[in-house]
């Protein structure tokens, strides 16, 4: 308590000496600012993107982190060219005609200020800001500036899209040509190997179906003719007349046993021999052939003396007829199975 009575009299004693100082410090102030030309600063925020064009699709031979292109930028801004133009075209500085050209470069740096995004993974942004003693001398600085960015920017990236439109027409131009030469390869060895490729298989399997099929079909049409001239025979031999006769003359038994006879052989065109449907009509024929032949044995007729003669003769043109149709059928039937 007394120490705190002993410094507070202390202070009052000297208050003198510290209104002296604050006077002396705020009038030095107020002096400067009503003095000093008064300073305008401008900022801007500059977002830089990555390439459109992914990297496994064309792969740079020069990797470049966004950082680095920050980076980049930054010289590219602050050459000297860059500050001499901007300064002159904006009239950043009022004496600039007594000034050197190496003032007005390290004037415009000292007024520049450019921060970037730093740290491990940094967001590519760049922070740009100017001063001047008008606001619009720093906009129009930062305009400039702007400008310049983006023309470096745009002549790099078409640079960079241009080699790589000039290396997909490469690209292309090559694998062309490669695929020319295989697709002549796979033509020459599908020509050389047409029958034991996997894609024809199909094809050929479907064409010895059909012809299998076809084969049948021709020994059906053999055995239906090999059947019709045993059947001639069997009614000449039994009647003394022939089917060519178209039924005049003929009984009732001898009708119906012609008339079974071609229903025997449509039968045969659908079902296998061995069919009891089959095996009805044959026995039935048997009965019908049986009938007629002990009825002709026993009639004898008396005008057929000369039929004979003149059916045998037709007998054996049918006959002959027959066989030609069953040799064009077997020279057909071994020309499909070679197929």
């Amino acid at each position: 308590m007394n120490e705190l009575k002993y410094y507070s009299s202390i202070f009052l004693r000297r208050l003198h000496y510290f209104l002296i100082v604050s006077v002396i410090i705020s009038a030095v102030s107020v002096i400067a600012a009503f003095t000093l030309p008064p300073a305008y600063e401008s900022q801007t925020r500059l977002l830089l993107e990555g390439p459109q064009i992914p990297s496994e699709l064309a792969a740079s031979t020069v990797m470049v982190g966004l950082s680095e292109q920050l980076e980049i930028i930054e010289q590219r801004l602050m050459t000297r060219a860059n500050m001499l133009d901007v300064a002159r075209s904006q009239t950043v500085f009022e004496d600039a005609q007594q000034m050197s050209a190496d003032a007005i470069v390290e004037a415009m740096r000292a007024r520049t200020t450019i921060q970037a995004a730093r740290g491990r993974n940094p967001t590519p942004i760049m922070n740009i800001s100017f001063e001047a003693r008008s606001p619009q001398i720093a906009a129009g600085v930062l305009n400039e500036y702007l400008t310049l960015i983006e023309r470096q920017n745009a002549e790099f990236r078409t640079s960079r899209a241009g080699n790589t439109l000039e290396f997909f027409q490469q690209e292309v131009q090559r694998l062309g040509q490669d695929l020319d030469a295989q697709s002549a390869r796979i033509l020459e060895f599908k020509t050389r190997n047409s029958s034991a490729l996997p894609e024809s298989v199909e094809y050929r399997l479907n064409q010895q179906a059909t012809l299998q099929e076809q084969v049948r079909q021709i020994d059906r049409d053999i055995k239906s003719l090999a059947n019709q001239g045993e059947r001639l025979v069997q009614i000449f031999e039994a009647t003394g007349q022939l089917e060519g006769n178209n039924g005049a003359g003929l009984s009732p038994d001898e009708q119906r046993l012609q008339e079974m006879r071609t229903q025997l052989d449509e039968t045969l065109s659908v079902y296998a021999p061995e069919n009891p449907r089959v095996k009805m009509l044959e026995a039935r024929i048997e009965q019908l052939e049986e009938r007629i032949a002990s009825r002709t044995v026993t009639e004898e007729p008396e005008s057929s003396t000369s039929a004979p003669s003149r059916g045998s003769i037709t007998l054996d043109l049918q006959l002959s007829e027959l066989e030609t149709r069953i040799s064009i059928l077997q020279s057909n039937a071994k020309t499909a199975s070679q197929g």
